[in-house]
């Protein structure tokens, strides 16, 4: 969830690749529709990917996946519609074609085409709540749909931010507190930790850097849980720490704020998940369908949002701990007071 480019090409792979298993080899050519789409309502545009797969008895899968014509269609008219609960259409905006390496979204280079990389487009604002996505093969009229429940803005509770301090004891555990927001299922949180590097002899700044911490990947929710309490054990924070961090005693370290990152899946990414995991591992069973929810074609249409608390303060104390800490006492990171711990 962390990475839209990266979720689009995973999900879409693995489609991709599977379409062997879910057509008759002896059949006539055809090309299936993969839709792959993320709404997210703490984002500013909306991307949808569209590509096409089939098959082909007279030319390899490998040869056909480097030609970007046989991923994409010439022409579609692509749509999201707001609906209400009773599934009537609120609104509908219509997709613009663009080429993501222009947005910022720039494809990896592997065994599909990498160049153009079309995705469609738009910028009208979202808000929790039901969207169905539509796209119209504007040479035979075949429609593929797909729906979705929006995740909307949720309530952190813990830390409060620009009132509480954050404080790792070694020796215990640092409560996340949050509400669930509606549609969600899965949760990601990743811990920014600020610090300061100084030379240790003239305490000349000598960069402002940072590094990310996972806490936890794909935490499900209970069905009718409304907040989550998630205990973060502090010896975890200095683990993390020092294996970031390279010793370097020409410098000193002064720790600097913390931001927490939350992202949120809704169902379909849950069960996308749950279908994913159960075909892992030498001991699974029998080889089960890949996930999709749209409907004549394959793919996945689904939800996620993101919060951040930025700048969260850092307790005096957990600062002493990183100077002292047997785990982080020669990384050089300095106490409140200033000094290094003897």
């Amino acid at each position: 969830m962390k990475n839209l480019l990266l979720a689009f090409l995973v999900v879409m792979t693995a489609f991709v690749s599977s379409c062997t298993t879910d057509f008759d080899l002896t059949s006539d050519w055809k090309d299936v529709t993969i839709v792959v789409g993320l709404l997210d309502a703490s984002d500013t545009a909306q991307y949808i990917k569209i590509n096409k797969a089939f098959l082909d008895q007279t030319t390899s899968a490998l040869e056909i996946a480097q030609i970007s014509d046989s991923l994409f269609y010439k022409s579609l008219t692509v749509s999201l519609d707001h609906l209400d609960p009773a599934g009537n259409v609120v609104a509908s905006y219509p997709l613009t074609k663009v080429d993501g390496n222009l947005e910022g979204l720039t494809k990896d280079t592997g065994v599909f085409a990498n160049t153009p990389n079309y995705l469609y487009k738009t910028n009208q604002p979202i808000s929790s709540g039901i969207y169905r996505i539509n796209v119209v093969k504007t040479d035979d009229g075949k429609t593929v749909t797909a729906t979705t429940d929006v995740i909307g803005d949720f309530t952190v509770t813990r830390p409060n931010l620009g009132i509480e301090k954050v404080n790792f004891i070694p020796s215990g555990k640092y409560n996340v507190q949050w509400y669930t927001p509606q549609y969600s299922k899965i949760f990601d949180l990743t811990i920014r930790f600020h610090y300061e590097e100084r030379d240790i002899n003239t305490n000349a700044v000598l960069r402002d850097t940072f590094f990310d911490w996972n806490v936890f990947n794909t935490l499900v929710q209970s069905d009718g849980q409304n907040n989550f309490n998630y205990a973060i054990p502090g010896k975890s924070f200095y683990q993390i720490v020092k294996a970031k961090l390279a010793i370097n005693t020409d410098v000193k370290r002064i720790p600097l704020s913390l931001d927490f990152k939350f992202s949120v899946g809704g169902e379909e990414l849950y069960k996308y998940y749950l279908v994913n995991n159960a075909q892992t591992g030498i001991t699974s069973g029998q080889i089960q369908p890949d996930y999709t929810n749209v409907t004549n074609g394959l793919g996945i249409f689904s939800s996620r949002y993101h919060k951040n608390l930025i700048g969260v303060m850092i307790d005096p104390r957990t600062q002493d701990s990183l100077a002292c800490n047997p785990l982080t006492h020669d990384l050089n990171f300095i106490k409140t007071n200033g000094n290094f711990c003897q």
